[in-house]
């Protein structure tokens, strides 16, 4: 190694700073320290064999913070025997998991600028599905992302690329500061992307396997957070170029048990993402569908004040029941619904694609005594049970 580059000595406080003492304690601990007492109660002693003791601060308010964590940087750089520099960067990501989307095989890590368009475009496309699958899976998303959606993709940073290859990162934070205990929403959609893409793949391979119309695996994968949007985004990402690798690294300073590692792509699979996105788009949701019933079920979602019911319809056919999402407001008013045993006139766009039924961009129209709701308030849809299959 370039003994100019392991002699770079890092000085910029507000760059230190940022890093956490979480952050640096995981590290310590990955290098073979060990936590053996507490100095004061601002500081840890770590010690590991060969290797020197160091004090590890325990808060940021620690005197002298971004010196000690300059000086820690150094002695983490000597024992890996690699330069400040990366392991200033490996500490920066500490807290944060990774989605990387890459292009390898690329001697001088770049691609055609077009490409690289295509790259960014589909890779956000990704994430953002995962973001609209995590809280109602669905095989085709209508409804565009609400403000506290928004709130997570605006916590998410694009990191640098890789060597001989190019690739985009986008690093989500893993802990909500000051509460370790609290899974941010942003680590539970970066799970979801993992499940989801692992679900994609899966289908990919077992509708290569299987005769086309034979069995619909991506249907049954849509649980799990495969859609049209997922299908479509991977298109147009693999389509510049020959392979598309999509891999996951986790926050050190959070334990996590048995990680996804990560899935690849090729121009092979193009033609039955498009085919499995065209069949979604398809059999669509319907929309502007309406049913009475009761609420059988209430369940919170982890969206503040929204929640899910069962809604419990009656037809000639006998029971059917029905899931759907609900705002706040929405979710207020079924869940005393519920209390009093007063049906609901639900309306939305029906998605036939999973089990059981789901109403998407559900809104509670009434909720009944004994008698059918005006018409007004119906929108003229009046007092009657919608059949579906």
């Amino acid at each position: 190694m370039d003994v100019a580059i392991r002699d770079i000595v890092i000085r910029d406080a507000d760059a230190l700073s940022r890093i956490s003492p979480a952050a640096l304690a995981a590290w310590a601990r990955s290098m073979g320290w060990r936590k053996v007492g507490r100095h004061l109660e601002t500081s840890d002693i770590y010690r590991a064999q060969d290797k020197p003791e160091i004090l590890l601060p325990a808060i940021r308010e620690f005197e002298d913070y971004p010196q000690a964590v300059g000086r820690l940087i150094a002695i983490f750089a000597e024992v890996a025997d690699t330069d400040p520099l990366t392991i200033y960067r490996a500490l920066a990501r500490a807290d944060r998991d990774a989605i990387r989307v890459q292009v390898p095989d690329r001697p001088h890590g770049s691609v055609a600028a077009e490409g690289a368009v295509e790259l960014i475009v589909g890779a956000w496309g990704v994430v953002r599905s995962a973001l609209l699958s995590m809280n109602a899976p669905q095989a085709v998303h209508r409804e565009s992302l609400r403000p506290r959606m928004r709130v997570h993709l605006d916590r998410m940073l694009m990191g640098q690329a890789e060597h001989e290859s190019f690739a985009i990162t986008f690093l989500s934070p893993a802990i909500v500061q000051g509460l370790p205990e609290i899974e941010p929403a942003e680590r539970a959609m970066t799970k979801y992307l993992a499940q989801a893409m692992h679900a994609l793949r899966q289908a990919t391979d077992r509708s290569i396997e299987t005769p086309e119309g034979q069995k619909d695996f991506f249907a049954q994968a849509v649980e799990e957070g495969v859609s049209a949007d997922l299908c479509e985004s991977m298109v147009s990402m693999i389509e510049p170029f020959h392979t598309i690798d999509i891999a996951f690294s986790w926050a050190y300073t959070i334990e996590m048990k048995s990680p996804r590692g990560g899935v690849a792509f090729d121009k092979g699979d193009i033609s039955i993402l498009k085919r499995a996105s065209d069949r979604f788009r398809r059999e669509a949701l319907e929309p502007d569908r309406s049913f009475v019933g009761m609420v059988e079920r209430l369940e919170p979602s982890p969206i503040e004040g929204e929640g899910r019911i069962v809604l419990r319809a009656l037809d000639s056919r006998g029971e059917r029941r029905l899931g759907a999402l609900l705002s706040p407001f929405d979710y207020e008013k079924a869940m005393r619904a519920f209390d009093k045993g007063m049906p609901i006139l639900l309306t939305g766009d029906l998605d036939r694609s999973g089990r059981p039924r789901q109403l998407r961009n559900a809104r509670l129209v009434h909720a009944m005594a004994s008698s059918p709701p005006p018409d007004d308030e119906a929108d003229g849809i009046g007092f009657q049970v919608d059949l579906f299959d």
